[in-house]
């Protein structure tokens, strides 16, 4: 595969990725600088759509960023019943999901639930290829190495599973292979800048334009910043959902 050699080169594969879709699709989005660089590379066939429980920031911060942009943004709040059962379509696709699994990809699940589209693109891979999580900032993890194998070992599998389940097709513009033979594998120095993840991809989204505000944001993860977690956690303790002894992670 060629090699990105630059930022230009990294959004412009980007852009690519997304106008390779030739119908209306959803853009899963928080806010946040991975799906708010895609919602501005993106066209109007892009809906940007926000799931959370009421009040919670992923949904602020979307409002904000679409707002912006002058881009519609559909917002879909979920009960909390609802979230368990978003929760159950992340088990039913791998029983073995540990609670921090099946927190955040039960966003993706709701996602699904809620999109009248079939085409739904992620920010996924974001984090791990341009050391975005803060595992990587303070030291616990000096390599996005096992990072990347759960990625593609674990994760990657369980979403599309998710995806068929739901009868939608998930397209990851970041998962890209030459954005991850280019990126992925340079050194984490290269990436962390003043405390601070993501250093290349912030630093190509403000070259292609992007504002400097919503790149420098941070962001809550995304089980957390929708809300989903804790409703799923409580689920688990009180019997409703899954089984306790089984569902690994800190509940």
């Amino acid at each position: 595969m060629a090699r990105l050699v630059d930022g230009h080169s990294l959004v412009e594969r980007l852009k690519s990725n997304l106008n390779s879709i030739n119908e209306p699709y959803i853009l899963g989005f928080s806010g946040g600088l991975d799906s708010s660089l895609l919602l501005y590379l993106s066209d109007q066939l892009c809906k940007p759509c926000v799931v959370g429980i009421e009040g919670s920031k992923d949904i602020s911060n979307a409002r904000i960023v679409a707002a912006h942009y002058k881009r519609q943004l559909k917002i879909e709040i979920f009960s909390k019943s609802e979230v368990v059962e978003a929760a159950s379509v992340v088990l039913r696709a791998d029983p073995n999901s540990s609670i921090l699994e099946i927190s955040y990809d039960a966003v993706l699940a709701g996602l699904f639930q809620r999109s009248d589209r079939h085409y739904i693109v992620t920010g996924q891979g974001s984090d791990e290829i341009f050391y975005g999580y803060s595992k990587f900032v303070d030291g616990r993890e000096s390599s996005n190495a096992e990072s990347l194998r759960v990625l593609k070992e674990r994760t990657i599998p369980r979403e599309n599973k998710i995806a068929t389940i739901m009868q939608k097709e998930l397209i990851t513009p970041y998962l890209d292979g030459d954005i991850i033979d280019s990126f992925a594998g340079l050194p984490r120095e290269m990436h962390i800048s003043k405390g601070v993840g993501k250093f290349l991809l912030r630093k190509s989204a403000i070259e292609a334009g992007f504002d400097v505000k919503f790149s420098e944001s941070k962001k809550l993860a995304a089980q957390y910043g929708s809300g989903f977690k804790s409703v799923i956690a409580s689920a688990i303790r009180s019997g409703i959902l899954g089984n306790t002894e089984k569902i690994r992670g800190d509940l």
